[in-house]
């Protein structure tokens, strides 16, 4: 019997894994990507990731079917609790020592589960580029998939939302006015 995953290793020690797609076994791929927090300093990613109670990544990981976690230096709220945690040397937090990225995994067949990162990479590229723009940058969720009843319009600091035209044509037509 052949074995289904073999590792090799590369001449810089770099160890590559074979997977058989023949027999279309369920792997596990993660891959991490970097948060570029460095070239972004005042620019808060963890809150715009996570978005309001989480429902941002949630959503995230429910439309490309993979699990994410925000890990690394920054992605705990509490700063004091973090340095704890990392001073502790607890290998549970040893990726509070590694600078902050997003660590995204799928369990699928060999074909699938590379799909399924590649669909996941490109839908967090959207949220790892800051906007100048304040009303995107509070991560409501994804601006190109919402429905046109939850626009938004700013009027100067206060954000007021935009009805439907379906309910504004109705209310002229009923001869109902603003009250």
């Amino acid at each position: 019997m052949v074995p289904v995953d073999r590792v090799q290793e590369n001449k810089g020690g770099e160890q590559r894994r074979m997977v058989d797609i023949t027999r279309d076994k369920p792997i596990k791929v993660a891959v991490r990507v970097v948060v570029p927090v460095r070239d972004h300093p005042k620019f808060n990613f963890v809150g715009k990731l996570l978005g309001p109670k989480g429902n941002s990544l949630k959503r995230l990981q429910e439309d490309t079917m993979c699990k994410m976690a925000v890990l690394g230096r920054g992605s705990m709220k509490d700063r004091h609790k973090e340095e704890e945690l990392r001073a502790s040397g607890d290998p549970k937090f040893q990726h509070l020592s590694e600078e902050l990225h997003v660590e995204i995994s799928a369990f699928a067949t060999p074909a699938e589960a590379h799909a399924r990162i590649a669909y996941a990479l490109a839908e967090v590229r959207r949220f790892l580029v800051p906007t100048n723009n304040p009303v995107r940058n509070t991560a409501i969720g994804y601006p190109e998939k919402r429905p046109h009843d939850t626009r938004i319009q700013l009027f100067g600091w206060r954000v007021k939302p935009i009805p439907p035209r379906s309910y504004v044509n109705e209310r002229c037509r009923n001869g109902t006015s603003k009250s």
